[in-house]
């Protein structure tokens, strides 16, 4: 293997595990969730109070458990399912529902 060939997988490598390290290890999502996110984002809010922000600020969330939650319900049933699941997520992070929602818009 040519020199320049190992330096640029030894740099790939190091950018790699920067970049992995900065992330935060636990994302918020729904208590039902059994899979991987297919959706995840990053974001930069402005106190680290919730435990769950790396030392950075940097928040991760499941956009897709937030989804429904962010619009309107349709039926009566749906909106007690939303509190339901606000109320569960809410317990679990030790965060308030209005809060979840705000992090989750963007």
């Amino acid at each position: 293997m040519r020199p320049q060939s190992i330096a640029l997988i030894a740099s790939i490598n190091l950018l790699a595990s920067t970049t992995a390290s900065a992330l935060p290890d636990q994302c918020i999502e729904g208590p039902s969730r059994s899979e991987p996110c297919p959706n995840l984002i990053y974001k930069r809010v402005d106190e680290i109070s919730t435990g769950l922000a790396d030392d950075k600020g940097i928040i991760c969330l499941c956009l897709t458990d937030f989804k429904p939650l962010l619009k309107q319900p349709e039926s009566e049933q749906e909106r007690i399912n939303q509190e339901m699941q606000l109320q569960q997520m809410e317990a679990l992070y030790n965060i308030e529902a209005d809060r979840l929602l705000e992090l989750a818009r963007y």
